[in-house]
């Protein structure tokens, strides 16, 4: 018996960099193709999609926060006490917050162009090399 929690992100369902989006993408199909493996083996699978986490991340990384609206930022402990609620259960997606739910809610439905477009007015905001304060 156990739970796994991985760490995917919502920038799996947009078209951030290349690289982050893609294997953001693969860890939730990953988690998804494992807990469809373990199912009644009493091991649960989450996926953990957050969004802006409230972490020393970005400033670590050297990436601008710039551009990212306050009401789009999840304190971390919080985020936390839902994802294990969302795994006690037996949730294979977790996607933290009303706000989120419904984001990714519309951006699954929105035509792939409209995401990259919208994907690309994200990045341009937080292009620049000076991480914001």
């Amino acid at each position: 018996r156990g739970r796994i929690v991985n760490v995917a992100s919502t920038a799996g369902y947009i078209a951030m960099s290349s690289g982050y989006s893609a294997v953001k993408a693969w860890v939730t199909v990953f988690t998804e193709g494992l807990a469809n493996e373990l199912h009644g083996t009493g091991v649960t699978v989450t996926a953990l999609l957050p969004g802006w986490v409230h972490t020393e991340f970005h400033d670590r990384a050297g990436i601008s926060k710039r551009g990212i609206p306050s009401w789009l930022w999840l304190d971390a402990d919080r985020l936390v006490r839902s994802a294990l609620r969302d795994a006690a259960r037996g949730k294979v997606i977790s996607i933290p917050t009303a706000r989120y739910k419904l984001l990714m809610g519309l951006v699954r439905h929105l035509p792939r162009s409209t995401v990259r477009w919208v994907s690309r007015a994200i990045s341009s905001s937080r292009s620049s090399s000076t991480v914001a304060q």
